[in-house]
């Protein structure tokens, strides 16, 4: 049986450096830029008002609960791992 429990959650969303009127949003067609191992991953993501780009290392908007991001990509990540190794 599943049972259902509400959280105290918060949208974090990213507002756009240059017009500061728009939010950044994943491009999802971009390609995912990693220079190196030591670094994190970039997504590239567009302004919703002038669309301009940046590259961040979170996927915006994202979840925060209790003080951390809630990513969906981390989620992603961890249920194809967990997918492979049931095959």
């Amino acid at each position: 049986m599943i049972r259902k429990i509400k959280v105290k959650a918060e949208k974090m969303e990213f507002i756009c450096d240059e017009c500061k009127a728009g939010v950044m949003r994943l491009i999802k067609a971009a390609p995912v830029v990693k220079a190196n191992k030591t670094q994190p991953k970039l997504y590239r993501h567009y302004c919703t008002n002038c669309k301009c780009e940046a590259q961040f290392s979170v996927i915006y908007p994202a979840i925060l609960y209790r003080e951390s991001p809630f990513l969906m990509a981390d989620l992603l990540k961890q249920a194809s791992k967990e997918s492979i190794l049931k095959l």
